[in-house]
């Protein structure tokens, strides 16, 4: 593994900085797969509603439209995977999973 090839991740680091695959293609299909990824996982972690205060209609439209606003990403998300297992060599699709995992840490340690 080469650094040209080799993604690297640091804490303050954005999802696409530093990631780079053997093809501009193969880095572009990685790059979108990370920026669905992290926009599912902020849209879950993310804020909600406000709990109190609002009717029980308003409180269902509100987690209604959470939900659907979940359920797009997730397809984005499955639609990147796709791209991803097109454009990427096994080894690159395994580098790029320990590099979501090390992002993953990352975000998991800058949060506690």
């Amino acid at each position: 593994m080469t650094s040209e090839t080799a993604p690297t991740a640091s804490p303050s680091a954005p999802a696409t900085g530093g990631l780079k695959f053997k093809t501009e293609a193969a880095t572009q299909a990685a790059s979108a797969y990370l920026n669905a990824y992290n926009t599912l996982i902020n849209d879950i972690n993310g804020p909600t509603s406000p709990r109190g205060g609002v009717d029980a209609e308003t409180a269902k439209n509100n987690a209604m439209a959470e939900l659907q606003k979940i359920a797009r990403d997730t397809a984005e998300l499955t639609n990147q995977e796709k791209q991803v297992q097109q454009a990427l060599a096994p080894d690159e699709i395994q580098r790029l999973k320990q590099y979501r995992k090390t992002l993953d840490e990352a975000a998991a340690a800058s949060s506690n």
